[in-house]
């Protein structure tokens, strides 16, 4: 159906339609681990992105392709993507998302075992997400938080955010 669609949409030149389903390409190799492939459509979705500029379909297609090439071993390009995708949500005010972006690179800085980075990254998120109201984010980072306090042996700390993890994660 996707290559029926993509058939579609460069036929009637609908680059916006063509990118759009070069990212559900991307989004969905990813979660069946065909790394390639999701890298390949989100290039693509990329290109076309910037070639007619739609910059909000960019933002989350840079977002999207980063995780995939951080989980890939692509961590300089993953990064890079994340950065891009991060300054483009800030300038488009779309703050659920850079909550989402900022929450990513704490994990990944955290994987990376660069606890400075990632307790910055998730300091901005655990301040942005009471903001927009978004418990799930939230959730997340705290969890995130919490085993960054862990690995220096902050253990009262740790289980408190770990435990505030729960019970916000539990309302949502």
């Amino acid at each position: 159906m996707a290559c029926q669609g993509l058939a579609l949409a460069r036929s009637s030149g609908d680059y916006e339609l063509e990118s759009q389903l070069l990212w559900s390409k991307t989004v969905a190799n990813s979660y069946y681990d065909q790394a390639e492939q999701a890298q390949a459509a989100g290039r693509a979705s990329i290109a076309i992105a910037r070639q007619h500029g739609l910059h909000d379909l960019l933002a989350y297609v840079l977002n999207d392709l980063a995780l995939n090439l951080r989980l890939s071993g692509r961590l300089d390009e993953g990064n890079a993507s994340a950065e891009e995708a991060r300054a483009l949500f800030r300038r488009q005010g779309n703050l659920p998302m850079l909550a989402d972006n900022l929450t990513q690179a704490a994990w990944n800085a955290f994987l990376q075992l660069d606890l400075e980075g990632a307790l910055g990254w998730v300091e901005e998120s655990i301040e942005l997400c009471p903001k927009i109201n978004n418990g799930w984010t939230m959730a997340l980072a705290r969890f995130i938080r919490g085993q960054i306090r862990a690995v220096p042996g902050a253990w009262g700390a740790a289980l408190e955010d770990l435990e505030a993890s729960i019970e916000i994660g539990t309302e949502q």
